[in-house]
């Protein structure tokens, strides 16, 4: 293997493991990861500084650490209330804590291990800086320079505050296990990464449609569970079907057919905005609005139809809304679409393909 290769392969391994894109949709939840590590460790290492400063107070060989246990462990709270303060998506925030949370147990567990006990070997360091980082995410050449500087200066305090018998020890020690933690950490971020994009790629894929990139079916259902207690007035539904699909698969391809419903999709989620807009089924869609004015929804759909026409396309579209008291959401949009069906009607009859001679339900008037 030529020098090249090798530095090759040790660049591709300190990188990531997913493009940039990847990453940039992942952020929020590598800071939701962090977030979580974070409170965990600190109250697991608030247990622990509790627990060191009651042993202090019967053991004798513990005693004179007392001040360094209570003053770790207060700044440990004060970690443990910044966390709690930032939210947990703020990933630069989460990603300053997480470093600054290590500084503070490796920096202990370095002293612990030189200053306070120069006689024995270093057992806290070798220990907290394989397991810890593994805990948090981030890039991995980030990670491994902390850890790297970390135990230069867990060597350089053994240097000077070990006896000679045990400094050479504690400094090949902290060597070994560090290159090994650097190596087990930088697998274990790749592993967490792709863990992440594949999550998100699979909650992409329940809740969004992949043809048209708005929301799907299911997610239109988890909606209406929760529209009564987001709306504060009342509720304006649109429910529109695209003209002319059945027609357009038949005479020039799907391929004409998927470009009408990316066109009455695109329209409707730039006119009504990315999250309100649903497709529900093969040419229908429904447009929620919690606390929209009815005039306002209707001049927006009747630009949005417009745009549509501008396109050669048509959409059949009824709107219906209610105020809050007395709101019945199946109702509203059953009498939205029962409007739709009826210009859908009109549609037919007009170019002379009236192939919707029914129309469900009838048409029952309109909540107010």
């Amino acid at each position: 293997m030529s020098v090249k290769t090798l530095f090759s392969k040790i660049r591709s391994f300190s990188e990531i493991g997913i493009t940039r894109q990847q990453l940039e949709k992942i952020q929020p939840g590598i800071a939701a990861e962090n977030h979580r590590g974070l409170l965990l460790s600190i109250r697991v290492s608030v247990l622990y500084f509790g627990i060191l400063f009651a042993l202090s107070l019967f053991l004798g060989f513990m005693f004179p650490f007392r001040k360094l246990y209570v003053t770790a462990g207060t700044l440990d709270l004060l970690m443990y209330v910044l966390v709690r303060r930032t939210p947990k998506e703020d990933g630069r925030r989460n990603l300053i804590l997480v470093y600054a949370f290590l500084s503070l147990v490796l920096g202990f567990s370095v002293v612990l291990g030189t200053y306070s006990r120069r006689s024995e070997l270093s057992v806290a360091y070798n220990m907290l800086v394989t397991s810890l980082p593994m805990l948090f995410l981030d890039h991995p050449a980030r990670m491994s320079a902390f850890i790297a500087s970390f135990t230069a200066f867990f060597c350089g305090m053994s240097f000077l505050f070990d006896k000679p018998d045990v400094m050479p020890h504690d400094i090949g020690n902290a060597i070994i296990i560090s290159t090994i933690s650097i190596m087990v950490n930088t697998y274990m971020i790749h592993t967490k990464a792709q863990k992440l994009v594949y999550e998100r790629a699979l909650y992409h894929q329940s809740e969004w449609d992949v043809l048209t990139g708005l929301r799907n079916r299911n997610s239109y259902e988890k909606r209406l569970k929760e529209l009564p207690e987001k709306i504060q007035t009342g509720l304006a539904v649109v429910y529109a079907d695209a003209n002319g699909l059945h027609e357009l698969n038949n005479d020039h391809g799907h391929d004409a057919g998927d470009h009408l419903l990316q066109t009455v999709a695109g329209t409707l989620q730039k006119t009504f905005g990315r999250d309100a807009a649903y497709r529900i089924g093969g040419d229908e869609f429904v447009v929620l609005l919690p606390d929209a004015d009815r005039n306002e929804t209707n001049r927006k759909l009747h630009a949005a139809q417009e745009a549509i026409r501008a396109q050669g396309w048509e959409i059949a579209a009824g709107v219906a809304s209610s105020e809050k008291e007395g709101l019945d959401v199946n109702a509203l949009i059953r009498m939205a679409e029962h409007r739709m069906y009826q210009q859908k009607k009109a549609y037919y009859s007009e170019t002379g393909h009236d192939r919707r001679e029914h129309l469900p339900g009838d048409g029952k008037a309109e909540q107010k």
